[in-house]
């Protein structure tokens, strides 16, 4: 097949990325299945604040930091992307530690965000990427874990 394109920029990107996608587009799918989902104007929009709020218990992040599951993740969140001062992409990179499980699920959609979004062009956090999609993705199986109706979902048992 003759392209017009090259394909090396697709390489670059950290080697568990295409799982890390496929994990949070099933996760995203199954928190509006079980409800968590609001309508804005004709766009959806994911409630994952108010899941976590409402069905994660007070005790699940102290767990996560305690298990060190998710320690880079945690202590060196994922740089958010923003806009300088002279309009121009940017990363703020010097994130302060995370707090608590709103937090860290916020640090996994943007890592989520990072690398779908054209983020990693660039890229501040390129050394410790794998790292991150590791910890994001055992983050997610420990919710897995705690929510059977989520998991249900998530693995298509209907």
């Amino acid at each position: 097949m003759n392209r017009l394109f090259e394909l090396d920029a697709i390489n670059r990107h950290p080697k568990d990325a295409v799982p890390f996608f496929q994990v949070m587009m099933r996760l995203e799918y199954s928190l509006k299945a079980i409800g968590y989902v609001a309508g804005r104007g004709t766009r959806l929009v994911v409630l994952w604040d108010d899941y976590v709020s409402s069905r994660l218990k007070n005790s699940f992040f102290e767990d996560v930091k305690r298990m060190g599951i998710a320690k880079t993740l945690i202590e060196f969140p994922p740089s958010r992307q923003i806009l300088n001062c002279d309009k121009k992409l940017d990363f703020e990179t010097r994130l302060p530690p995370l707090k608590n499980a709103i937090e860290l699920f916020q640090a996994v959609r943007r890592l989520r965000n990072n690398l779908f979004h054209g983020g990693k062009s660039g890229d501040p956090d390129h050394r410790r990427n794998d790292t991150l999609i590791s910890e994001a993705v055992t983050v997610i199986d420990k919710l897995l874990d705690c929510d059977d109706e989520l998991r249900r979902e998530f693995e298509g048992l209907y």
